[in-house]
């Protein structure tokens, strides 16, 4: 006579301890997860900004016509498309003179979002020149680059992420210096700074 063969199965509690493990286990890792991902992204855009910044520094010292266009605003040709007031880490106020942008979001899929473009619309330093060169320097003269951002930076008053969608490059006015810049394309005079990613990086980012 053969023996049944019981097969015993889980408890209705202990499946309600399984899934109140896992829960718990779950709440512990996911925000610990979304942390290290944000941090991931993070560091991505600031070596693309460093890598802007480099580009840009080694087209200008090394094409001397790229270097005169790239500083050829004089302070009495600012315009409000020209600059833009901002704040370095300790608290000093200086003007940073746009040159150029490029739009950073995910969805940069049509070939005019994927070029720098100037500031300058009406061409009045010669930036359309200058432009030029940087997209032919960046992208081996295909003249289409694609730098999506990847972080969205929390805002210095509300502590909410930003609708970071572009990367603006200019210089100090004063010190001269090739700086990098996230920021918003939608803010006043299309051209709202928010954080420096080169040659130094904003507090708060």
């Amino acid at each position: 006579m053969k023996k049944k063969i019981l097969l015993k199965g889980f408890t209705l509690i202990e499946l309600i301890v399984v899934l109140a493990i896992i829960g718990v286990l779950a709440a512990m890792i996911i925000p610990s997860l979304i942390g290290y991902i944000r941090k991931a992204k993070r560091t991505a855009d600031i070596s693309a900004g460093k890598t802007i910044g480099k580009e840009i520094n080694s087209l200008i010292y090394s094409d001397d016509e790229a270097y005169e266009l790239f500083y050829a605003r004089k302070g009495s040709q600012f315009n409000q498309n020209g600059f833009r007031v901002v704040h370095d880490n300790d608290g000093n106020q200086y003007k940073l003179v746009a040159i150029a942008k490029i739009s950073g979001t995910k969805k940069a899929h049509q070939a005019s979002t994927r070029k720098w473009v100037a500031f300058d619309t009406k061409d009045e330093n010669g930036y359309a020149k200058f432009v030029k060169k940087l997209n032919v320097s960046m992208c081996l003269g295909n003249e289409e680059v694609n730098i999506p951002m990847k972080y969205d930076p929390p805002s210095p008053i509300s502590g909410k992420n930003l609708n970071a969608d572009t990367w603006f490059v200019g210089y100090n006015l004063e010190t001269q210096d090739v700086e990098v810049w996230v920021g918003d394309s939608h803010g006043q005079w299309g051209f709202e700074a928010m954080y420096c990613l080169y040659p130094y990086i904003s507090n708060g980012y």
